[in-house]
């Protein structure tokens, strides 16, 4: 009885004694929409304001990580070295680098579109120019690395590729001058890293070692991948529409309904390679030919 009174009391006092519940809900709907909207205002700003904060801290991230190796190597006359100190470097080096790739990664490297993470393509592209990821073995592994959604759309990663006569570079982007013949592919190497929805279109891979990497929803199209490792890599829906793939390694690759519209396959292995659902538009030896009709009877068995 008490709370009723008190409530009557409470009506009163704020004017709604008289009104009928249309007039209170009319009376109320103004100040309620202020609240909500404010409310959600408020919600926006703060979510806005959380998500240009992550962003700084992974710039945060990625100029601490670049000063550190260039402090760590540019001092360094050759990092191979096996003596102790050397060898803490490198185990360091990796460490930070598999640590600051998976810190700048983000729910968009699977949802956005297909390279959306720069970051992590400045870090793939200095540890390339301090020469620390090329060559079998590399200075810094990055066997399983986390590069997923990767930018490097129309990057050189190749120092040098073999002059093989007959050999057709269709739209490849080849920076290397001079050309040098006389020695072999030194390319970057990247064995069982993670390169899912990675852009690497128009780049020149050409030696690289990708072999069991996973580059599905990939975008390889007008790349070089020339004298490539790509034996037991998955290339799932892969787009790889006029990549020149000359003399690659794709034995055992899994190319289920990768775009292969246009590839130059002369060449290259791909016995025990997946082919399901790839398109039969590309131009191959007649050696080349029969591995894939070999390989597409098989798996469409």
């Amino acid at each position: 009885m008490n709370l009723r009174k008190k409530l009557v009391s409470f009506a009163t006092w704020i004017g709604l004694k008289d009104k009928s519940g249309w007039d209170i809900i009319t009376d109320l709907s103004l100040p309620l929409a202020i609240f909500i909207g404010g409310s959600a205002f408020t919600y926006m700003m703060n979510a806005q304001s959380q998500a240009n904060s992550e962003e700084a801290l992974k710039d945060s991230i990625l100029s601490g990580y670049l000063e550190s190796m260039r402090q760590t190597f540019s001092t360094s006359d050759d990092p191979r070295l096996k003596d102790p100190a050397s060898l803490r470097k490198v185990i360091a080096a990796r460490a930070l680098t598999l640590t600051a790739l998976n810190r700048l990664s983000s729910e968009r490297d699977e949802t956005d579109k297909v390279g959306s993470n720069k970051r992590k393509g400045v870090i793939i592209k200095f540890l390339w120019e301090f020469g620390l990821i090329e060559g079998s073995p590399p200075i810094i592994s990055l066997r399983g690395a986390n590069l997923r959604g990767t930018d490097l759309k129309g990057e050189s990663l190749s120092r040098k590729f073999r002059c093989a006569p007959g050999v057709r570079f269709s739209n490849a982007i080849i920076r290397n001058d001079p050309v040098d013949c006389t020695k072999a592919n030194v390319g970057i190497n990247l064995y069982r890293a993670d390169l899912r929805r990675s852009s690497l279109a128009s780049s020149d891979l050409g030696g690289a070692d990708l072999s069991s990497a996973n580059l599905s929803d990939a975008d390889l199209s007008h790349s070089m991948l020339q004298e490539a490792d790509l034996e037991g890599a998955k290339l799932l829906k892969t787009n790889l529409y006029r990549t020149s793939l000359i003399n690659s390694n794709l034995a055992y690759a899994n190319l289920q309904q990768a775009k292969l519209d246009h590839a130059e396959l002369d060449g290259a292995r791909l016995d025990h390679a997946n082919l399901t659902g790839t398109p039969f538009h590309h131009k191959m030896s007649a050696q080349t030919r029969e591995f894939w009709e070999k390989t597409k009877d098989s798996s469409s068995r």
